[in-house]
């Protein structure tokens, strides 16, 4: 993590596009870094949050980070104990992206979301009706 200017850039050597070269930078802004600070470890390579219970399973360490299922397996947990609505991850970004469209624009959800075009972007991205409304007066 690169915290040498007032937003912090994380770039992760694991991420779903690196087989294709491609460098992800992820933002870390004033409001994400307070809530980081006291995470921080001295170990670079170590992971920011790592499960409590870390056992071993078919002579491997397991727990070591986090699996791509946790964070929707966490999720559903609270949902159940607190009897909210069930929701995915997915359902955050899109919620995200769309709230990053109609505030800023397009392009700057592109970039906020690590596309390296707009048509990705408008997958996760609804238009906004009411702005197309609004140039179609």
């Amino acid at each position: 993590m690169d915290m040498s200017n007032e937003v912090w850039i994380y770039t992760p050597a694991i991420h779903k596009t690196v087989h294709r070269w491609r460098i992800k930078e992820i933002p870390v802004g004033p409001k994400a870094q307070t809530l980081l600070i006291d995470y921080l470890v001295d170990d670079p390579d170590q992971y920011l949050f790592r499960p409590i219970n870390m056992r071993k399973s078919g002579g491997r360490i397991r727990g070591i980070m986090y699996g791509k299922d946790a964070l929707r397996r966490a999720i559903e947990r609270v949902c159940k104990r607190t009897g909210i609505e069930l929701f995915s991850p997915n359902q955050i970004r899109h919620a995200f992206a769309a709230d990053i469209r109609k505030q800023i624009g397009l392009d700057a959800c592109r970039s906020m979301l690590g596309h390296t075009n707009t048509r990705t972007t408008e997958i996760y991205a609804e238009r906004d009706r009411a702005m197309s409304c609004d140039i179609a007066l």
